[in-house]
C-alpha cells in the first residue's frame, strides 16, 4: 500500500469532514444570534439538506463522469468561498435572508457528490486488491469517525472566543488544506472503477422499490434519518435557548458522536451472533427509548447522556 497518498487521502478526509461536522454547529449557531428566530434557523437547516435528497442519486453519474478524486477537489474547491462569503457579506451588512438560503442551498449541492466520491476514490487510487482497500478504508473510517465526534465540540469551544461567523472562516480553512492534500500528495487515478451496471438512474430506483426486503427497509431508514434530522435540528436550538451556551451545544453532538462511535465498534461484535434483521429490529427499539427523556427539560450531562444512548444503537440499525 502506497503510504504517502494514502496518509493525504486519509488526512484530506479528516480535515474536510472536521469542517462540515464544525459547520452543523456555527452554521445554525450562526443563524440563531444573528437573526434570534428558530424558524430561520429551520429554513437554513432544511436548505443544506434538500440538495442531498435532490441531488443524491444523480451525484452518483458526477462521480462517474469526473472521477472521485475530481469531484472531491471540486467540491472543496467551491464550499471555500461559499462559506467565505457567509461572514464577509454579514459584516458588509449585505446578507439578506433569501441570499442566505441561496448561498446555504449551494453549499448543500456539494455535499451529495463529496459523499459518493468518498465511497469510490479508495479503488481508483489503490486498485481493487481486498485487503489494500480493507486497510485503508479502516484508516479513513476511523479518521473520519474521530473528526465527525470533534467538529461540534470544537466549534463549541471555538464559538466564545471568536464568534460564530468567525468560527466559519475556519470552516472554510478546512476544505481549503483538504483541497492542498488531494491536489498535492494524492495522484489521479490510473483508471475509473467500472460501472456494474447500466440502465440510467431510474432503473435502480424501480429495482428498489419493486424488491420486498429492500422497499420496507428504505422506507424505515428514511424515516430514520427524518426523525434524526430533525432531532439534530432541534440540539442547537435547545442549548442556545435553555443554557446559552455554544459548549453545551458541542457537547450535545460529540455526545451522540461518541455513542455512534462506541455502538459501531459494539456492533461488528455482536453482528457475528445476531442475525442483521433481528439486530436492526432491536436497535431500533433501543434507540428510541431515550427520546422519551429529552423533553424532560435535563441538565445539560443528563441530556448528553440520554443523545450517547440513542446513537449507541444507530449503528445496529444502519449496520456496522
Amino acid at each position: 500500500m502506497r503510504k504517502t497518498p494514502i496518509a493525504a487521502l486519509v488526512a484530506a478526509e479528516i480535515v474536510s469532514i472536521l469542517g462540515s461536522r464544525m459547520t452543523y454547529l456555527a452554521l445554525p449557531w450562526f443563524v440563531l444570534v444573528t437573526t434570534g428566530s428558530v424558524a430561520k434557523m429551520t429554513y437554513v437547516l432544511a436548505a443544506e439538506i434538500l440538495p442531498m435528497a435532490i441531488f443524491g442519486i444523480p451525484s452518483g453519474m458526477l462521480v462517474e463522469r469526473l472521477g472521485a478524486r475530481r469531484t472531491m477537489l471540486l467540491c472543496d474547491a467551491a464550499r471555500v468561498p461559499l462559506l467565505v462569503a457567509l461572514p464577509l457579506l454579514h459584516s458588509a451588512g449585505l446578507l439578506r435572508f433569501p441570499l442566505l438560503l441561496a448561498l446555504v442551498f449551494l453549499l448543500g449541492c456539494f455535499m451529495a457528490p463529496y459523499f459518493a466520491a468518498q465511497r469510490v476514490i479508495l479503488p481508483e487510487l489503490v486498485g481493487e486488491d481486498e485487503r489494500t482497500i480493507s486497510q485503508a478504508n479502516s484508516l479513513i473510517e476511523g479518521g473520519t469517525a474521530f473528526a465527525a465526534l470533534a467538529g461540534p465540540a470544537l466549534a463549541g469551544v471555538l464559538i466564545p472566543f471568536m464568534s460564530a461567523p468567525n468560527v466559519l472562516y475556519v470552516d472554510a480553512a478546512t476544505y481549503a488544506v483538504s483541497f492542498l492534500l488531494l491536489s498535492g500528495f494524492v495522484p489521479k487515478a490510473k483508471r475509473a472503477v467500472d460501472a456494474v451496471a447500466s440502465g440510467g438512474v431510474l432503473a435502480g430506483i424501480r429495482f428498489f422499490v419493486r424488491d420486498r426486503l429492500l422497499a420496507p427497509m428504505g422506507a424505515t431508514v428514511i424515516v430514520l434519518n427524518f426523525v434524526g434530522s430533525a432531532i439534530s435540528a432541534t440540539i442547537p436550538f435547545h442549548a442556545f435557548d435553555v443554557f446559552e451556551s455554544s459548549r453545551v451545544a458541542g457537547l450535545f453532538y460529540a455526545a451522540g458522536g461518541a455513542g455512534a462511535l462506541t455502538g459501531s465498534l459494539l456492533a461488528m461484535a455482536v453482528v457475528k451472533r445476531i442475525a442483521p434483521l433481528r439486530m436492526a429490529g432491536l436497535g431500533m427499539v433501543a434507540a428510541t427509548l431515550p427520546l422519551w427523556l429529552l423533553p424532560l427539560g435535563l441538565p445539560a450531562w443528563a441530556m448528553a447522556c440520554a443523545l450517547f444512548s440513542m446513537m449507541l444503537f444507530i449503528p445496529f440499525v444502519n449496520g456496522p
